[in-house]
C-alpha cells in the first residue's frame, strides 16, 4: 500500500496546490485570479521554497532513526523549532508589512491584493509548520496519513469555497484556505504527537522562541508605523518599507539572541 498511497498522494497534492486557483478563476474571473495568485505565492513563499528541499533532507534522516523513538522525537522538535523561526516571522511580517511590500515591489495597481495577502499569510504559517511532520509519516511507513490530510484539505476547499465565493468574493476564498490549512496543521500535529508520544508542552517549547520574537517584532513594526504617522514623516513608500523592514529584522534577531542567551 506504500506505493499506492504515494501515487494517490501526489495526485491530491497537485489538486491541493491548484484547486483553489481553479475555483477563483472559474467563479470570479481573471482579475480576481491575478490578485489571488500574487497574494498566495508570496504568502506561501517559505512553504514553496523550503517544502521540497526540507522533505528531501528529512525523509532519509528520519528513516535512519525511525526505530529510535527518542531520537526521532528530538529530531522532530528541533526541526519544528527552526521551521517556526523562519515561517512565523515571515508570515507575521507579511500581515503587518505586506501592504508596504506590494506597493514598493509592484506599484499601486496591485494594492487590491493587500487584504488577500494579509489573510493568506496565516495559511502560509499553517502550511509551513507541518513540513517537518509529513516526512515522519513516510519514514514510519504511513503515507496514508499524508494522503488523507491532503485529501481533506481539497474537500474543505470545495465545501467552503464553491458555495460562498460568488456571494462573498475572493476574500472569502482566502479565509476558507486559512481555515482548511489550520485544520490540517492541527491534524498533522495531533497524529505526530500520538506516533512519537510528544506532549503539547514540548511543541510549545519548540515554537516559543519564534512566537516570542515574532511578537516583539510585530510590536516594533506597530510602534514605528505609529511614530512615523504621529510626526507626519512623509517618506517615499520604499523609504518607509526599508525602515520598517530593517527594524523588524533587528528586533526579531536581537530577541532570538536574548532568548538563547
Amino acid at each position: 500500500h506504500f506505493g499506492k498511497f504515494l501515487f494517490l498522494g501526489s495526485v491530491v497534492i497537485y489538486l491541493q496546490m491548484s484547486f483553489d486557483k481553479i475555483l477563483v478563476g472559474k467563479l470570479l474571473g481573471i482579475t480576481a485570479l491575478g490578485l489571488y495568485a500574487i497574494a498566495y505565492n508570496f504568502a506561501n513563499f517559505s512553504n514553496q521554497y523550503l517544502g521540497s528541499r526540507i522533505q528531501k533532507i528529512l525523509f532519509p534522516a528520519y528513516s535512519r532513526i525511525k526505530d529510535d523513538l527518542s531520537n526521532l522525537r528530538s529530531a522532530f522538535l528541533k526541526t519544528l523549532k527552526y521551521i517556526g523561526m523562519i515561517s512565523i516571522p515571515f508570515g507575521l511580517g507579511l500581515v503587518f508589512l505586506g501592504g508596504e511590500f506590494l506597493e514598493v515591489a509592484f506599484g499601486e495597481k496591485w494594492l487590491a491584493a493587500i487584504p488577500l495577502l494579509k489573510i493568506l499569510a496565516w495559511a502560509g504559517i499553517c502550511n509551513a509548520l507541518p513540513l517537518c511532520i509529513k516526512p515522519i509519516f513516510l519514514a514510519l511507513g504511513k503515507p496514508k496519513f499524508n494522503f488523507w490530510i491532503n485529501l481533506l484539505q481539497v474537500l474543505m476547499f470545495f465545501i467552503f469555497i464553491a458555495p460562498f465565493a460568488k456571494m462573498f468574493g475572493v476574500n472569502c476564498i482566502a479565509i476558507a484556505v486559512v481555515i482548511a490549512s489550520f485544520i490540517t496543521m492541527i491534524l498533522c500535529l495531533f497524529w505526530v504527537m500520538k506516533l512519537l508520544s510528544v506532549k503539547i508542552g514540548a511543541i510549545y517549547l519548540s515554537l516559543r522562541p519564534a512566537l516570542i520574537s515574532s511578537l516583539f517584532m510585530v510590536l516594533g513594526i506597530i510602534l514605528i508605523k505609529n511614530t512615523l504617522e504621529y510626526f507626519q514623516i512623509n517618506n517615499l513608500a520604499y523609504q518607509n518599507f526599508i525602515i520598517l523592514f530593517i527594524s523588524a529584522l533587528l528586533t526579531y534577531g536581537f530577541t532570538i539572541l536574548a532568548i538563547r542567551s
